[in-house]
């Protein structure tokens, strides 16, 4: 706070090109001391002099401006979170669509071929096609429900595939592709 400055704003630190100075108060726009500008205010109308008064509403007005300044900030960050979640949100379900697309492709070429196909673990089916269902004299959910595919194959095939299947699970060497005696729904030979 000053007071008496002759008019010339270059002893308060301002452009010399200004209007004359007369009086001058000057508070700084700041909060946890970051100073984010100053509130400069000169000649007082009314009066010679800035007052004790004129410089706590000064300092309560930079205060709120401070405030106001770092909830601009503060929004504008969350902004830039939410933006940039949206994104992923949206990169994500542009990523989801094309797996099902790509899903219902594989899915519509399974089912639609005349090849019958079946996945299993543990001889537990976990897909079985209607092709290969309908050549066993099933339907695929029949198949699904099954507790093992041994009642496929005929018995005499049952300690083959079994040794196949242990084999495998210990890193031995099978045939990755042999014939066997598979057994219809009606017990027919397959």
């Amino acid at each position: 706070r000053l007071q008496s400055v002759n008019g010339e704003p270059h002893l308060v630190g301002l452009p010399p090109d200004l209007p004359p100075v007369y009086s001058f108060l000057s508070v700084p726009i700041g909060y946890q001391m970051q100073v984010y500008g100053w509130l400069c205010l000169a000649n007082k109308l009314g009066s010679d002099a800035f007052s004790e008064v004129d410089e706590q509403l000064a300092v309560t007005l930079a205060t709120q401006m401070a405030a106001a300044h770092e909830n601009a900030q503060l929004f504008r960050s969350v902004q830039q979170q939410a933006d940039k979640l949206a994104q992923e949100v949206a990169e994500r379900q542009r990523s989801e669509e094309v797996l099902r697309s790509s899903e219902q492709r594989y899915r519509d070429l399974v089912e639609g071929s005349s090849q019958g196909m079946i996945i299993y673990r543990n001889f537990t089916p976990l897909f079985v096609n209607r092709a290969f269902a309908t050549i066993f004299g099933y339907r695929p959910e029949e198949i699904l429900a099954m507790d093992t595919i041994a009642r496929l194959s005929a018995p005499q095939e049952h300690e083959r595939l079994q040794h196949y299947h242990d084999a495998r699970l210990q890193g031995e060497e099978v045939p990755q592709q042999y014939e066997c005696q598979g057994l219809r729904k009606d017990g027919s030979a397959l």
